[in-house]
């Protein structure tokens, strides 16, 4: 299901696109599992916002990462451009490139404070170590 109130149907976007000009084609996949259970990107940021990172990295396979800009009056500090799924207040064993640090998040911050963050002028990734 998608779109509004989540009506929408794989064959009502397959309509779609034959009535679209150029038309396209509506591919159907089977949901990815885990455990014979689908995967959701809801269940992942649920999970990310209980600081329940490991069982996050299993739907994922792989580690969370977040990717921000460094903050222009706080070189330590990383803004996002979009809202993104961050674990609960508090301090966050990290990996920032080749180098561990320490991701402090703060309740209503959008951002994150990373201790032991080297200056940065682009993109920095944090990949969050489960515990």
């Amino acid at each position: 299901a998608f779109g509004h109130e989540r009506r929408g149907t794989p064959e009502a976007l397959a309509e779609l696109g034959r009535r679209s000009e150029p038309t396209w084609v509506v591919v159907v996949v089977p949901p990815f599992t885990v455990d014979e259970r689908p995967v959701s990107s809801s269940a992942i940021r649920r999970l990310v916002a209980a600081g329940d990172l490991a069982p996050a990295e299993r739907l994922l396979g792989r580690a969370y990462c977040v990717t921000g800009l460094p903050d222009p009056d706080d070189p330590g500090r990383l803004r996002f451009a979009l809202p993104v799924a961050l674990p609960p207040p508090g301090r966050h064993r990290v990996r920032a490139g080749d180098r561990d640090a320490v991701a402090i998040v703060t309740a209503g911050d959008p951002g994150v404070v990373v201790d032991g963050l080297e200056p940065a002028t682009g993109p920095v990734t944090l990949r969050f170590v489960a515990d």
